[in-house]
C-alpha cells in the first residue's frame, strides 16, 4: 500500500451536488480496509481525467485542479457496495459515471448520496505476483526440491516470517500455496 499513499487522493466532497464525473475503477475491490470510531473504511484505486485531487498529508495537502491520472479514494459504505456490485470483485478498469445527489431522509434531513453507473465492463484482473511473494515461492520450491514436505499450514506460517515483510496475508498465502501445488507460479 506504500505506492497508493503517494498517489493523489480523490476527495468525493470535491464533486459538486448534481455534478457527474468519470472515474475508472483500477481495482476489482478495495485495496485496503480498516475501522475507525466512525465505522469501516475502504480504500479504492481509480483513475480520473481533469478533476480536482489532493496531494500530500492531511492538514498540509495541496489541491491540484484538472488532474489526470491514478488516484486513491475512500468511498462511502453504500458507494463501496455499489462498486463491489459493479466489479463483481473480479473486473478492473471499469469506467463509471459518479453523480452526487441529495435526497430527503425519513426525518426530513437531507442526505448526501452517490450513484455509480457502469459505462464499460473492463476486464478480469491479471494475476500478479509481487517480488516478496516470488521470493517465498522460490524458497519453498527449493525446500521441496530438497525433499522437505511442505503442507499448507507450513507454507502459511513461512509466509508470516519477518523476511517476507508482513505483506502476505493468510488468504493470499493460501492462493500462492495452491498455485505452487498446481505448478502455476
Amino acid at each position: 500500500m506504500a505506492d497508493e499513499k503517494r498517489k493523489p487522493k480523490l476527495d468525493l466532497k470535491d464533486l459538486k451536488l448534481g455534478e457527474t464525473m468519470s472515474l475508472k475503477l483500477k481495482s476489482a475491490k478495495e485495496i485496503a480496509t480498516g475501522q475507525t470510531q466512525y465505522g469501516d473504511w475502504y480504500l479504492w484505486a481509480g483513475e480520473v481525467k481533469d478533476f480536482t485531487v489532493r496531494e500530500g498529508e492531511k492538514g498540509s495537502e495541496k489541491i491540484v485542479n484538472n488532474f489526470t491520472g491514478e488516484v486513491v479514494f475512500f468511498p462511502t459504505e453504500k458507494l463501496h457496495e455499489q462498486f463491489m456490485a459493479i466489479t463483481g470483485g473480479v473486473n478492473i478498469d471499469i469506467d463509471i459515471e459518479l453523480t452526487k445527489l441529495v435526497e430527503e431522509g425519513n426525518n426530513g434531513k437531507l442526505i448526501k448520496k452517490y450513484v455509480a453507473r457502469k459505462m464499460s465492463n473492463g476486464g478480469p484482473q491479471k494475476a500478479t505476483i509481487t517480488p516478496t511473494e516470488m521470493r517465498l515461492i522460490t524458497e519453498i520450491q527449493e525446500l521441496k526440491a530438497d525433499g522437505v514436505d511442505i503442507t499448507e499450514d507450513i507454507f502459511i506460517t513461512a509466509s508470516q516470517e519477518p523476511q517476507y515483510e508482513s505483506v502476505i496475508s493468510e488468504e493470499r498465502a493460501k492462493q500462492l500455496f495452491k498455485a505452487v501445488q498446481n505448478g502455476n507460479n
